[in-house]
């Protein structure tokens, strides 16, 4: 376990159990500590928190803003039968296919959908659809003081040194009213939404966690979907839903060394992912003209990640000198993430003729995961998405950070930190050079235990899942 993963258990272990609104104050807000300790300076003092809780908290804020713009809310509905629940946090592209493929195994009088964030709820098919904001009380607030106390109890007694400063303390009170205001929105969402079971891609987020511990007030059985690589201390852990729906053998191999009990773990794949034999896709060529880019020569793909911009640029730069010390014909094509904006790329790129950016909308992930030559990736499901394309994959690890994420540990993939690297590797892998062979062995293995299903038969496994839950919850 990490610094950080450390931290985090001893802050479940010493605030654990201090309920607001009946909701666990540790465990709703698990993840945004995580956060706030990443920037290593988060809880230094009371002022650096509350400026770090400025950008934690502006769900609440914009929640509480809007609501004061708008007219009152029109009276709820009468409760109406029981369904499954989906709930969606945040826009992530990664959490919306995962629940949209899952979506897309009930009808509209099975299934409705709630969501943290307006912007992500799906268009019209019939589906009841409900944003958290609109549920939000008004005027919540709180008497803190005997939080308050409870929390510098709590703190006399924890082992960390960060976990015992006034600063976290602030935090932790302010977070509090967060939280506050979620548990009454879900109380009242399952008041007038009935659910049989709740169906989240995270609950270690904010707002899929407070729905997970409502849920399991209530006796409502709940589902957590594996929706990216296994990395990091919070991303998945600890586990309080009824059951997580594993990605492969190695996802749960993952959750059990972190004390996820086998029982709650269910493997049934990926219902995001597609299968490259059953999806149609653009041919070469006619994904060439769309990018306006030379079909005869070898592509090299980066995917950027949402991680700092500094490591997006160091790979970028190692990128390009790597694929033109392999092949001066050969393009690098830039594929950003969709949280990121292109100036700061096309800054960096200038008028290389070497380097194609492709901006999010551009050109489908899976036509280029089809065209290119290579994929190269750094903490990404990118690079396991180019090995179901049977790409080879070269893990970029430009900035003296070793790839989280397993492929280069595996052999799976080549290992890259420099120009030099990369070219051989290119060399190695695309020729195809003597060990290629050895390197698809290994993708294939791989793929094997990270990837039990994908696509429709995954999320055909995920449907009945569900359905088993709902029966056993059934009176």
């Amino acid at each position: 376990m990490d610094e950080i993963g450390s931290v985090l258990a001893e802050y479940d272990r010493a605030f654990g159990g201090i309920l607001v609104e009946g909701i666990d104050l540790a465990a709703a807000n698990r993840l945004s500590l995580y956060i706030l300790l990443q920037t290593r300076t988060g809880c230094a003092s009371p002022s650096r928190a509350a400026r770090c809780l400025g950008a934690l908290n502006d769900l609440a804020v914009l929640a509480r803003d809007r609501l004061r713009k708008t007219s009152p809310p029109p009276a709820l509905p009468s409760p109406g039968p029981p369904r499954v629940l989906l709930f969606l946090e945040g826009a992530n592209p990664s959490v919306d296919g995962t629940l949209r493929a899952t979506l897309d195994q009930f009808s509209p009088d099975e299934a409705r959908v709630a969501v943290a964030y307006p912007e992500t709820l799906p268009s019209a098919r019939g589906y009841d659809a409900l944003a958290m904001q609109d549920l939000v009380p008004r005027g919540v607030a709180r008497n803190l003081v005997d939080l308050e106390r409870s929390l510098r109890e709590r703190q006399r007694d924890a082992r960390v040194p960060i976990l015992r400063r006034a600063s976290l303390r602030i935090w932790m009170l302010r977070m509090s009213l967060r939280t506050a205001g979620a548990a009454r929105a879900f109380r009242c969402l399952y008041d007038c939404f009935p659910s049989t079971v709740l169906v989240t891609a995270s609950d270690t987020g904010f707002w899929g966690r407070c729905a997970t511990l409502e849920a399991s007030h209530r006796g409502i059985a709940s589902v957590t979907l594996q929706h990216g690589m296994m990395v990091g201390e919070a991303g998945y852990v600890p586990v309080v839903s009824d059951r997580f729906a594993a990605w492969g053998e190695a996802s749960a191999r993952w959750l059990r060394q972190r004390g996820v009990p086998a029982v709650k773990i269910i493997v049934v794949g990926a219902p995001r992912l597609q299968d490259p034999a059953s999806t149609p896709r653009k041919d070469r060529a006619v994904l060439a003209a769309g990018l306006a880019i030379d079909p005869s020569r070898r592509w090299v793909l980066l995917a950027t990640n949402p991680i700092r911009f500094s490591k997006n640029a160091a790979m970028l730069e190692v990128a390009r000198a790597g694929v033109r010390a392999w092949d001066v014909n050969a393009l690098l094509v830039l594929k950003l993430h969709p949280s990121e904006e292109e100036a700061a790329y096309r800054a960096i790129i200038g008028s290389d003729p070497g380097v194609v950016l492709v901006t999010h909308g551009a050109a489908p992930l899976y036509d280029l995961l089809g065209a290119v030559d290579a994929v190269l990736t750094f903490h990404s499901s990118v690079g396991l998405e180019g090995m179901l394309f049977d790409r080879p994959i070269v893990s970029l690890e430009p900035f003296g950070e070793e790839n989280p994420l397993s492929y280069g540990r595996e052999g799976a993939a080549a290992v890259a930190r420099t120009a030099d690297d990369l070219a051989r590797a290119l060399s190695e892998d695309v020729a195809p050079g003597p060990s290629a062979g050895a390197r698809r062995a290994a993708r294939e293995r791989y793929l094997k235990d990270n990837l039990h299903a994908v696509g429709e038969k995954s999320a055909a496994q995920v449907r009945a899942l569900i359905q088993g839950l709902a029966k056993e919850r059934t009176p």
